[in-house]
């Protein structure tokens, strides 16, 4: 797949795979994900990439494995840039406060926004999420982990002056909200926590 840069679903492969074999046991299908994802990090670690990438890319999927490999050749050269780093941090709190929360639904309310810093933050992923989404349908990851970064100050604005956890239930679920888009945009890529 690699060598032939190959466009290819992991899960449709499988799927297509165990359908002529109509007596596979129960978890077939994962255990065969499981050790192509293993396959998969092996061969990336022996093209020199570093752990933290792989597991970052890794992490965020890899049903199309070239695409995977886009992924953390891009992040492995993001990771250097100052504003990625900080960044990634960030973005660990994020994962954090999420995973905290639980469950978080709905989209965020600009009009539920009361801090500047809060605001500022929903304006620059509005401006973001365009860029990244395009970037991501041309496979050009370079530019979508830039558009990520360029996201920086804002997030750090946020984590400075926001108090995510406010005691008004609707405050906090639309701060919690907007955290969650924040994540899902980042995790089209990868799961720059990890870095």
């Amino acid at each position: 797949l690699f060598d032939h840069r190959l466009a290819v679903s992991l899960d449709g492969m499988i799927g297509w795979g165990l359908d002529a074999y109509k007596s596979a046991p129960a978890g077939t299908g994962k255990e065969i994900k499981g050790f192509l994802e293993g396959r998969a990090r092996f061969l990336f670690e022996e093209m020199g990439f570093s752990y933290d990438c792989i597991n970052a890319v890794l992490a965020a999927g890899f049903d199309d494995p070239v695409d995977a490999l886009e992924r953390v050749r891009a992040l492995q050269a993001m990771r250097e840039e100052p504003n990625f780093l900080s960044l990634a941090s960030n973005f660990k709190r994020v994962v954090n406060i999420l995973a905290q929360a639980g469950t978080v639904t709905g989209a965020p309310d600009a009009a539920k926004m009361c801090d500047a810093a809060e605001m500022a933050l929903w304006n620059t992923y509005q401006q973001a999420r365009p860029q990244v989404e395009a970037a991501r349908r041309d496979h050009d990851y370079d530019a979508a982990l830039r558009s990520l970064a360029s996201m920086r100050q804002a997030v750090d604005e946020f984590f400075d002056k926001v108090l995510v956890m406010a005691k008004e239930t609707d405050v906090k679920n639309n701060r919690l909200a907007l955290l969650s888009q924040l994540s899902h945009l980042f995790l089209g890529i990868a799961d720059i926590s990890q870095i």
